[in-house]
């Protein structure tokens, strides 16, 4: 899949999920308060469950963008932002062991050789940098990403450190986003949608400026 076409396919999934959550916060207003004030209420508990379904997604491949996307309703955007990007920076961490310890003969088989020797060419010259400019730039989907660099050559503290920063990125900006739907929802513009907008704005500017230093050729390697 281009990065082109990986844009528009995630794009797409952001469109879905806003207006699924849109619809059934209209339909079934009280369910939905009722189901956040539950995991808010839980305290601790709430919490861990939280982060153990944003670690058992990527590895069952199932996509954890509902999750990160719903931080924002049930912690608000700073505590969204902190329990998603730790979630997903967990998630990314089991998928990438459970791809290098345990089926490695499998993926290397069902990963082109060329991928993985772009990627390590890339992890060579860039080292940690490679994680983050492939995660942020949607160059391939996240949930491929966790397992194709559990077969390369980069070491899994640098791979956590710089997944956990992407996370951090990706996190604030759903969540953000997301902690202003509510206040969208009944007619209010809120200063997080604003400041989700403004993130996503600047996280566009941040792949062109990136895009002319490096060249189009380097980030698709």
């Amino acid at each position: 899949m281009t990065q082109n076409k990986t844009r528009i396919v995630f794009g797409g999934l952001i469109v879905a999920a806003i207006i699924i959550a849109i619809y059934f916060y209209r339909t079934n207003p009280y369910i939905i308060k009722n189901l956040i004030a539950y995991i808010q209420e839980s305290g601790s508990i709430g919490i861990f469950i939280y982060i153990c379904l944003h670690i058992l997604a990527p590895v069952f491949f199932l996509p954890a963008l509902p999750l990160t996307m719903s931080a924002g309703l049930l912690f608000g955007a700073f505590w969204g932002t902190v329990y998603a990007s730790i979630g997903l920076t967990l998630g990314a961490a089991a998928s990438f062991l459970v791809s290098r310890y345990l089926f490695a003969d499998y993926f290397k088989k069902r990963i082109h050789n060329k991928t993985i020797n772009k990627i390590n060419q890339k992890i060579a010259v860039n080292g940690w940098q490679a994680v983050i400019v492939t995660r942020v730039l949607l160059l391939m989907p996240s949930i491929i990403l966790n397992y194709t660099f559990g077969i390369t050559d980069i070491r899994f503290l640098h791979y956590l450190l710089s997944t956990l920063v992407s996370m951090i990125i990706i996190s604030l900006t759903f969540t953000m986003f997301s902690s202003g739907l509510s206040d969208l929802v009944d007619g209010r513009i809120s200063f997080q949608l604003i400041a989700g907008i403004a993130i996503l704005v600047i996280f566009n500017l941040f792949v062109k400026f990136y895009k002319q230093k490096k060249g189009g050729d380097n980030l698709k390697g």
